[in-house]
């Protein structure tokens, strides 16, 4: 039952659920030999253990400005205090950080998103007033909203099929539970309670946690999340050296992490040694090679020593270098969940939600055009090949960009435009951030082209005559074009490999382009093994 609490102060909690697996206090808080160790009792009733970390005051920094002018260091002083609250109640332990308490508790040893899922259980879905929200465009971006008044997912304007909620602020329909809950892993809120009641509301919160109610209006969240428990990463990161140590690359492979310029890249190396071959793509095979097969492989290793380079055809400079670790796309199946490595961090997907992405992707046609093997140094070399070699079927549109008024960037249409009303967009492969890019690059142009007359006639400008759009100033019939994605890949299969973030963007895309009423296919352009 609510408890009557209009007699107590607001206090500002912040509270993570330990796994149920842990009970030792060494085993929540670290370096608990060093903090100072305090018996909570009201009467006999133990509240908790009370671990304190001594404040210890010192100059701000921004003081330093004032070296030699102003002498504040002992009027103005920070102080930097930490302390964690063990509670037990309904049979499981809860910690209850205050200050920088949240570094002393044990990496790992909380259950992720418990405060997320009571704040669900809690607000109405018209009750958000802020999120949290990571998304896997082209540029992976972490963003926080928050809103003048509270207002539902939709009008924070989060996409339920290609964004990661990490947290939510609202107001509990129950205000016993607080005036304002925000929850991620930890519970915060700010509630009127005093220390006696504390065990009877974290059990209530308890109770919350575990209801499935969120599932009527945020079903959604369980779909994907990034998995912070140390233990979990540990062990996936263990799948990953057994499968690479065995050679079992089905669903693991290299790619670039991020838009690169192709053309002034002469290749990749795999080491910090100058005398090491390039090569012209990143695979396992080729890493393998450099190692000489008689080093052991281990995490640290890939995070940390081993290298990968990006050298410049211009210059025979390094332009980018990456962690081999952060270069690596895997997918490993375990516990009823499918697990994916991108761009260095480890993500779960629900198993029927990764199933449901695959499906609709191999449903997405593949083109009937027949594209000739990559063999070249850069898409834009390729593109001009292709041109160059069958000029009356395809018209060259790479790099001709189009201004368009209230863009923030000038348009490139597509790579290659074809006489039977194709858009062609050719991207290397690369990793999701990558391939993502291709995607967008495809909606961008595709809309533009349905809806805004200055554009089309700014792409007739940049066609060859026999290539040219009919009555530029008349809306087009969608129906007549086709958006084709042209990937160069060096995988075996019939259709492009894709990472399973950069799958969810073309479902998106794919959708979006049938929406407008475009057909929409695939390809997979074949790379020249001698050039692989």
């Amino acid at each position: 039952l609510p408890m009557k609490s209009d007699k107590f102060k607001s206090i500002s909690l912040t509270i993570f659920l330990v796994k149920e697996d842990i009970s030792a206090p060494k085993d929540i808080v670290t370096g608990i030999n060093t903090l100072e160790h305090h018996d909570i009792r009201l009467g006999k009733n133990k509240i908790g253990d009370l671990y304190i970390r001594p404040s210890r005051s010192h100059p701000p920094r921004w003081l330093q400005l004032f070296d030699g002018v102003l002498d504040l260091d002992q009027l103005l002083l920070n102080s930097s205090t930490s302390a964690v609250l063990l509670v037990e109640s309904s049979s499981r332990i809860f910690a209850l950080t205050f200050g920088y308490g949240r570094y002393l508790l044990e990496p790992g040893c909380w259950e992720e998103n418990f405060g997320l899922r009571v704040t669900l259980n809690s607000i109405k879905r018209d009750q958000i007033r802020s999120i949290d929200r990571q998304n896997f465009d082209a540029l992976s971006k972490h963003t926080r909203i928050q809103a003048s008044r509270a207002g539902s997912i939709a009008q924070f304007g989060v996409d339920v099929e290609q964004d990661l909620l990490r947290a939510v602020t609202g107001r509990p329909e129950d205000s016993t539970l607080g005036s304002g809950i925000t929850g991620m892993d930890a519970l915060k809120t700010s509630v009127k309670v005093d220390l006696a009641g504390i065990p009877a509301l974290l059990e209530r919160y308890l109770t919350i946690s575990r209801k499935q109610t969120y599932k009527t209006d945020f079903e959604w969240v369980d779909n994907l999340g990034e998995v912070r428990d140390i233990k979990v990463q540990e062990q996936l990161d263990n799948e990953l050296i057994t499968k690479i140590v065995s050679g079992d690359f089905d669903r693991l492979w290299l790619a670039v992490p991020q838009i690169i310029e192709w053309s002034d890249i002469a290749g990749f190396r795999y080491s910090g040694s100058s005398h090491e071959m390039l090569h012209s793509d990143l695979d396992f095979p080729s890493f393998l090679r450099v190692l000489g097969g008689n080093r052991e492989i281990t995490i640290v290793r890939l995070k940390k020593n081993w290298r990968i380079s990006a050298i410049s055809r211009s210059s025979d400079q390094v332009l980018h270098k990456w962690p081999v670790y952060q270069c690596i796309y895997c997918e490993i199946d375990a516990d009823g969940n499918t697990y994916l490595l991108n761009g260095g961090k480890w993500y779960r997907g629900r198993t029927d939600f990764v199933r449901s992405v695959n499906e609709e992707i191999q449903k997405i046609p593949l083109t009937d055009l027949e594209l000739p093997a990559y063999e070249d140094d850069s898409e834009g070399q390729y593109n001009e090949r292709v041109h160059r070699k069958y000029k009356a079927t395809y018209a060259l549109m790479d790099k001709k960009n189009i201004r368009v008024a209230g863009a923030s960037s000038p348009v490139e249409c597509c790579d290659l435009y074809s006489v039977d009303r194709r858009f062609i967009h050719v991207k290397r492969y690369g990793a999701s951030s990558v391939l993502s890019h291709l995607f967008s690059q495809g909606i961008v142009s595709a809309n533009l082209f349905l809806m805004d007359a200055g554009f089309r006639k700014e792409v007739n400008k940049k066609l060859p005559r026999a290539f040219r759009i009919p009555s530029p100033q008349n809306r087009p019939s969608p129906a007549e074009y086709e958006i084709v994605y042209a990937i160069v890949s060096t995988s075996e299969e019939e259709r492009p490999t894709l990472p399973f973030f950069s799958r969810i963007n073309l479902r998106n895309a794919y959708r979006q382009l049938r929406g407008y009423g475009y057909r929409v296919s695939l390809a997979k352009i074949p790379v020249r093994k001698e050039h692989s």
